[in-house]
């Protein structure tokens, strides 16, 4: 009879809490009105029920505290780029209106951007040069377009520079040997070519293309103390008279070598070049140079 009692109290005070759920994990922490009890799985009844975090007394071994609540959430946090949310009530939440992209602007190299609906970026193919996949068979690249295509040159001989051939013979005088007194110097020049805008490399022309001797003069004898100097050098320069590739000897008995040799190097240039050369021999010297020079174009 007292069991059915109890029973019937723990069924009355359910009732009166009609609506609230049952929570295992956790309870209300707010200010919707909070129970806690100690349950009795094998007959369903509720004892030691307070509004409280605790029951009236601990419950027993075959007992389980549980809490009731008339709430359904317990909290809800605003997480990154929200605001709102809480611990009880009508709960909202917010986008962040600090946080919300209001623009966005192409940097350098880009184009697109916008400041509202669909906004997208793009390389900007005027400033960055796409990826270049074209090669040239024969020649080389000389230019590439904004989507990476090549344009190719045409290699082979784009001209010919012919200042002829200057032949410069010093004093025979055997006593003015290693002395600049009686040197004589001669120049030359060509005609000038006309070439597209490439890369080019003086070559001499054939066989009998350009080249250069320096060297005692004939006739002299084998005398040692005879010392001789000569200069022989081609310069080939663009329209304005800038030196845009050389070649250079200057030897002397001696040994020396005062201006080192250099062969003629690779130019880049548009328009007119020609070729000048200088033939300078001191007393003792013979020195010659000349002959047609090709220019291979090969960029």
């Amino acid at each position: 009879m007292i069991a059915r009692l109890i029973a019937l109290a723990g069924l009355a005070a359910a009732a009166a809490l009609a609506g609230a759920v049952v929570s295992l994990a956790g309870h209300e922490s707010g200010s919707v009105p909070s129970y806690t009890g100690c349950l009795n799985a094998s007959s369903g009844t509720i004892a030691n029920l307070a509004q409280a975090d605790t029951p009236t007394a601990p419950c027993k071994d075959k007992e389980t505290q549980i809490h009731l609540s008339g709430g359904d959430v317990t909290s809800l946090t605003a997480g990154a780029g929200l605001t709102g949310g809480g611990s009880e009530g009508a709960l909202t939440l917010a986008v962040d209106a600090n946080s919300i992209l209001t623009g966005l602007s192409p940097g350098f190299g880009l184009t697109g951007g916008g400041s509202g609906g669909d906004v997208s970026l793009a390389v900007d193919p005027s400033v960055i040069q796409r990826r270049v996949t074209g090669t040239c068979a024969e020649g080389g690249i000389s230019a590439i377009s904004e989507s990476g295509a090549v344009s190719c040159s045409e290699q082979g001989v784009a001209g010919v520079l012919d200042a002829g051939r200057l032949d410069a013979e010093g004093s025979s005088d055997t006593s003015l040997c290693g002395t600049q007194d009686g040197d004589v110097e001669f120049d030359a020049s060509s005609e000038p070519v006309s070439l597209p805008h490439g890369t080019y490399l003086p070559v001499p022309a054939d066989t009998d293309g350009f080249n250069s001797l320096i060297r005692k003069r004939a006739g002299l004898g084998p005398d040692p103390d005879d010392a001789y100097r000569g200069r022989a050098w081609g310069l080939i320069k663009d329209e304005v008279g800038n030196v845009v590739s050389k070649f250079i000897r200057d030897y002397s008995s001696a040994g020396q070598n005062n201006n080192l040799d250099q062969d003629f190097n690779v130019f880049t240039t548009a328009g007119e070049v020609h070729l000048e050369i200088f033939a300078g021999a001191d007393a003792c010297t013979f020195v010659s140079v000349g002959g047609p020079v090709a220019l291979l174009r090969v960029g």
